[in-house]
């Protein structure tokens, strides 16, 4: 047996070793999860089918492709560096991470592990990889949680400190801000120590019993300040622990706000609620939210009836509307508006008010109602007051003038013939002195006529009789009678209506304005062949009108308002002092009527109306 026959068993052995060797690989390559593969160069020599589920690649498309092809050009790179690290240490085993991209085009993570093989005999290498494209997926998006908690909790107006059994393990900038502590000092650091005293307990059982609602508690910063904070925490996963995140909110200056607001709304209700003036509340759709108690107390709405409502439905007249619409648009843009106009109340009333309306930015308005009434009225009797004034001026003046002239013409006249009268005397020439005697007597007649109705005049209204209940018919069948002796035989017919009523009033003036106006219709006849007067009366709702009518010479529209002035005569031949009607006038207006004239014109008669208040009347 020569020597290369001694070796054949060994050799045979070997080859059967080796091919159970390789049964034995192919056997795990072919059923491990892992992804398996061999390269001899850069070329792919055997492929497991892990590989194959992985890259869709099939063994034949993957024989005739190099690895390059089967990485990303970032991957490629890594994976060159690699290579120069094998070639100064060929037996070096070697493992990272590359991107590879699948056929579909597909990319997915492999951490790769690498070692020098021999495969057929020749040099190789053994690469196994797992798929760590999940794993590298949670990592991102465990990355991009932490970079955006970060960002957030170091944004966020809240103190945020995380702990992990009552230790701080991690804090937002403006917990430590508002603590006054750096960072590195406050991880670290017992949770128990940042926390007053007296809110200590109350904090510790929240954290161990996991309390998860705000409550209220007082912290203490670095430089021992206390301040009120709100604080609400939470269980949550951090980095693989069970930990708690505590949101902190300053409260100090909420504190201290509420108690100005409070402040503020306590000064707003004393003055919303005791305020002189009606006052409302609107929103942005002016519907109303409140009103005070002196709003219900001027317009007579309640406060269930106002809430919600459109304030314009409630208060604002139908011809009002346009004006009500100008303001909303000042005040929708932002101005104060105040204007004095016209509101109605429930029971329908229209009331005189000054309203005042001031925007709330972000709300909506107030709305300030002023009942001027009161001073409307008080305007409008001054107003009449200062007409009647004006009346009176002017009567002054003409009383003045009639003194100076009427009353000084008579005792001129009285001067100059008692004068003659006595040259006459001294001479004894006596046959003038009884025309002088009478001239004289004729002009003292006159001024006693004056100074009468003078005095009349004066009394109208300062001296007052009783108001006694009467009858009207009774009262003008007297005057009637009185007057008849003065008619001078003339044929004038009186005809009293059946339908006067009886009165409550000062009897005896309202006998002077019938017994005047009757008088004035006979003096002012002229010549009508038929001469008439009828006295009548109507019911005016509230008051009772009765007239004098005559058939005489009637009067022009232009002297209906001077007819009643003091002294005023339109026909100077016609006896009397002017007064009659002044008189009549002042009567009437002290018993609150009125007194007018309407003719037809001259030579159609006059008719004389006056009014009574019926609260003057008896029922």
């Amino acid at each position: 047996m020569n020597k290369e026959s001694a070796n054949q068993p060994d050799l045979n052995n070997l080859q059967d070793r080796l091919a159970n060797s390789n049964e034995m690989f192919r056997t795990l390559a072919e059923n491990t999860p892992a992804i398996i593969y061999i390269l001899q160069g850069e070329r792919f020599v055997y492929v497991n089918p892990s590989f194959i589920n992985i890259s869709g690649y099939s063994k034949d498309e993957a024989y005739q492709m190099t690895f390059w092809h089967f990485l990303t050009p970032e991957s490629q790179t890594v994976t060159i560096k690699n290579m120069e690290l094998r070639k100064e240490n060929p037996n070096l085993t070697l493992r990272y991470e590359v991107q590879a991209r699948a056929k579909d085009g597909q990319l997915y993570w492999l951490d790769l592990n690498t070692s020098p093989f021999t495969f057929n005999g020749k040099p190789a290498t053994l690469v196994s990889a797992f798929d760590i494209t999940k794993l590298k997926a949670d990592e991102e998006a465990l990355r991009i949680s932490e970079a955006r908690f970060k960002a957030l909790s170091d944004a966020s107006f809240e103190g945020i400190i995380i702990s992990e059994n009552g230790i701080c393990i991690n804090a937002n900038q403006r917990a430590c801000q508002f603590l006054g502590y750096e960072y590195e000092e406050m991880v670290g650091m017992p949770v128990s120590a940042m926390i007053s005293p007296e809110s200590r307990e109350t904090v510790q059982r929240n954290m161990v019993n996991g309390y998860e609602l705000p409550y209220e508690a007082t912290v203490v910063g670095k430089d021992s300040a206390l301040y009120h904070v709100e604080i609400q925490g939470r269980m949550f996963s951090y980095q693989g622990r069970q930990v708690r995140a505590a949101s902190i909110r300053n409260l100090t200056f909420r504190k201290e706000q509420e108690l100005e607001i409070e402040k503020h709304t306590r000064r707003f209700q004393a003055l919303f609620y005791n305020s002189p003036d009606a006052v409302v509340l609107c929103d942005l759709n002016l519907l109303i939210s409140d009103i005070n108690p002196c709003f219900t107390e001027l317009f007579g709405y309640n406060r269930q009836e106002c809430l919600g409502q459109p304030l314009d439905q409630i208060l604002v007249p139908h011809d009002l509307k346009h004006e009500y619409d100008t303001h909303v648009r000042l005040v929708l843009d932002g101005n104060t508006s105040v204007t004095e106009t016209i509101r109605r109340t429930k029971d329908g009333r229209n009331i005189n008010v000054i309203v005042k309306v001031i925007p709330v930015e972000y709300f909506g308005c107030f709305v300030i109602y002023s009942d001027i009434s009161d001073r409307k009225r008080q305007e409008a009797t001054i107003k009449q007051q200062l007409d009647e004034l004006e009346k009176k001026n002017a009567e002054m003046e003409r009383f003045t003038y009639t003194v100076s002239h009427d009353l000084r013409s008579p005792l001129i006249t009285i001067k100059g013939f008692a004068g003659l009268l006595i040259d006459n005397l001294k001479r004894g020439q006596l046959e003038r002195l009884d025309q002088d005697l009478e001239r004289i007597l004729n002009a003292a007649n006159k001024m006693d006529d004056l100074l009468h109705d003078l005095l009349e005049l004066s009394r109208v209204g300062r001296l007052l009789n009783p108001f006694t209940q009467f009858s009207m018919t009774d009262l003008v069948q007297e005057v009637v009678e009185l007057i008849t002796g003065s008619m001078q035989n003339k044929e004038i017919e009186i005809l009293v209506s059946p339908a006067l009523p009886d009165v409550v009033a000062d009897r005896a003036r309202i006998f002077e304005v019938m017994q005047n106006l009757i008088e004035n219709g006979i003096k002012f006849m002229g010549d009508q062949t038929k001469p008439c007067i009828i006295v009548d009366v109507y019911d005016n709702n509230d008051e009772f009108i009765f007239s004098v009518s005559d058939n005489g010479i009637g009067i022009e529209t232009r002297y209906y308002d001077t007819i009643f002035g003091l002294f005023e005569k339109l026909n100077p031949n016609v006896e009397g002092t002017g007064i009659g009607l002044s008189i009549v006038k002042r009567i009437i207006e002290f018993h609150q009527g009125r007194i007018w004239v309407e003719s037809s014109g001259p030579g159609r008669g006059s008719t004389f109306y006056f009014s009574l208040p019926k609260l003057y009347y008896a029922n």
